[in-house]
């Protein structure tokens, strides 16, 4: 067939796990904070300790995020080897802005940039 490139990519790109995009994050310069997590199983929806939690794995962990928030690979680690489904907060306005998007949507990009072949940057 005319056009069909006779070489395609082979190797899959791996996602990185949570901790390591935390510190990679971190050894850009973006300082990170743990984040609260959907409890998919149980009475809570959510796994910080508020009852009724109106923004289920929507927050930061801790009221202080934006004091805690840190770039210390060694805290980061300890962090998420005690809570490891912990989402990943990065604290806007000192490096970059934030563009949120509802999971379902943000794997459809994801997706769909992997498949054109372009990376995707630090996401």
């Amino acid at each position: 067939m005319v056009g069909v490139p006779l070489a395609r990519r082979t190797r899959k790109r791996s996602r990185p796990t949570r901790v390591g995009a935390v510190l990679e994050y971190a050894a850009m310069g973006w300082p990170v904070v743990p984040g609260a997590y959907p409890l998919p199983q149980g009475p809570r929806a959510c796994s910080c300790d508020r009852l009724g939690c109106p923004d289920p794995g929507a927050h930061p962990l801790s009221p202080a995020w934006h004091m805690q928030a840190t770039t210390d690979a060694a805290q980061l680690t300890r962090w998420w080897q005690a809570e490891p489904e912990a989402n990943v907060i990065l604290p806007t306005g000192r490096v970059f802005d934030v563009f949120d998007v509802p999971l379902a949507l943000g794997l459809s990009a994801l997706t769909r940039i992997d498949n054109a072949g372009a990376d995707p940057g630090p996401v």
